[in-house]
């Protein structure tokens, strides 16, 4: 505008703008967290199994059978009154009969995958992640990603085992 002076704000108005752009964040990001949903129970269980890597979760089994131990306490991090156990063929029925899981057949992220021990043949147990499977390493006791999804499956076929997978669908 011609003749127009331009002037410097006092530090009064100064704080004033900074208090409405504190006030504009605050509304931005409470309109983008109402647009984001939230997170289902098996992107949770995932987001823990994720969370979980390079740790080792066991304190009860040895290192080479510390599996269900590991996937126990990864599950307590999203259900906290899960109890902690120690065999695939304790886990698996305890899995089946929780309503809070269903059996899937067409695994996705974040779902449990178990072939149980039958007999002297030691089972597995982890979490399917997006290319791999997320479960106890037996040489070091971490819970790692350490199965393609390729070599879980062919890791039960060679014991002889049968997988299963269930899906966390209730918190």
């Amino acid at each position: 505008m011609p003749g127009a002076t331009q002037q410097e704000a006092t530090p009064e108005q100064v704080n004033a703008l900074k208090a409405i752009v504190e006030m504009l964040k605050g509304i931005l990001a409470t309109l983008l967290a109402k647009q984001s949903p939230s997170m289902t129970p098996r992107e949770k269980l995932y987001k823990a199994a994720y969370d979980s890597q390079h740790k080792d979760l066991t304190t009860i089994a040895p290192n080479d059978y510390g599996c269900a131990e590991s996937l126990s306490r990864v599950i307590q991090k999203v259900l906290p009154s899960f109890p902690v156990y120690t065999a695939t063929a304790a886990l698996y029925p305890r899995l089946l009969a929780d309503r809070r899981f269903v059996v899937v057949t067409d695994p996705e992220p974040g779902d449990i995958a178990i072939f149980p021990t039958e007999g002297a043949v030691v089972g597995h147990c982890g979490v399917w992640g997006k290319t791999t499977v997320m479960s106890n390493t037996s040489k070091t006791g971490k819970f790692e990603a350490n199965y393609t999804h390729a070599s879980w499956l062919a890791e039960a076929a060679k014991r002889g085992l049968k997988n299963h997978f269930l899906r966390l669908v209730e918190c």
